[in-house]
């Protein structure tokens, strides 16, 4: 049973920003409207999406209120210390009550699949100009390898990133 202290945690962590440090991002999206997008994506691409996919899709990030968003590079630069925030952010997790993410392993590129494309998707409706990076250009090839992995048709990844 969660106390009302929890329960505030939990919806708070919803206005937790993401992209703090990225220039053109920043201040632009919260927790709150990413984990949504993430998913309605697997909603509508998912052909029988399992309820723990779609509670894991609109909670992914709740640990965040404890750690902040790290930016994707950071943590692909240094994967001890990612490793080391994402253990922090499950326990933070455990002390508010939220359930431990138990996704099978097909769940769970789905998950990351959805995160990614909401990513691209949402720099692509804010800040167009980013994707032309090779950065981001690096993202939506990943995108499409996961997406096409998963089943998905080209044109449905393509849409997902362009909505």
């Amino acid at each position: 049973m969660s106390s009302v202290g929890n329960v505030r945690k939990v919806l708070d962590s919803g206005y937790v920003q993401r992209y703090h440090t990225h220039p053109d991002l920043a201040g632009l999206q919260d927790l709150s409207q990413h984990q949504w997008r993430c998913a309605m994506i697997i909603i509508m691409l998912h052909p029988a999406p399992r309820p723990a996919l779609i509670r894991e899709a609109l909670t992914h990030d709740v640990g965040e209120a404890a750690t902040g968003d790290l930016p994707f590079q950071f943590k692909r630069d240094n994967p001890a210390l990612a490793m080391d925030m994402s253990e922090h952010e499950v326990e933070y997790r455990r002390e508010i009550g939220m359930p431990d993410m138990i996704l099978d392993d097909k769940s769970e590129l789905w998950l990351k699949f959805a995160d990614l494309a909401e990513c691209v998707g949402f720099a692509y409706r804010k800040k167009p100009d980013l994707l032309r990076k090779a950065e981001w250009k690096s993202m939506i090839e990943e995108i499409y390898r996961r997406g096409e992995a998963l089943g998905i048709e080209s044109r449905m990844i393509w849409g997902v990133m362009h909505a």
